[in-house]
């Protein structure tokens, strides 16, 4: 599948080149094997391989690691290219991190609703103050009705 899509979108230059830096990179003159220079039609299918092959052989300390220069040259990539429980994992835990938030949200306007209703209780009206829970309660309800739409 790795093959197809990389022939379906480099060219046989682009192929190549990879090939010819991989090798140099990996092996560095030491024990390196012969560098076959690949022709005809199934050349681009021959040096994938060969890529594939450089990276099986390749010692195993420090793997080359490889970056895109452009992105724009990447191949698009389709949903049965890769594997989507990761994606779904990823999306479970924002599903629980979001409840959490939610509840510990409602547990504090319904503590600040509580402190309102204390301050608005009858002892503590003063001749002044007509109506002070309706003022303290009206505003946290429209803070929460405003977070919770």
């Amino acid at each position: 599948m790795i093959v197809k899509l990389l022939i379906d979108f480099y060219s046989d230059d682009d192929i190549a080149s990879a090939k010819n830096i991989l090798f140099q990179t990996a092996f560095n003159d030491r024990d390196a094997p012969r560098l076959i220079k690949r022709k005809g039609k199934d050349k681009s299918i021959n040096n994938i391989q060969d890529i594939l092959n450089i990276f099986l052989e390749m010692p195993p300390q420090p793997v080359p690691c490889y970056v895109a220069k452009e992105l724009s040259r990447l191949p698009p990539l389709s949903m049965n290219c890769f594997d989507v429980s990761s994606l779904v994992k990823d999306m479970e835990s924002v599903k629980l991190h979001l409840l959490i938030l939610q509840e510990s949200h409602e547990t504090s306007m319904k503590a600040q609703i509580a402190k309102c209703q204390v301050r608005s209780s009858p002892e503590s009206v003063s001749a002044e103050h007509h109506s002070p829970r309706s003022t303290c309660a009206v505003s946290v309800l429209t803070r929460f009705n405003k977070i919770a739409t």
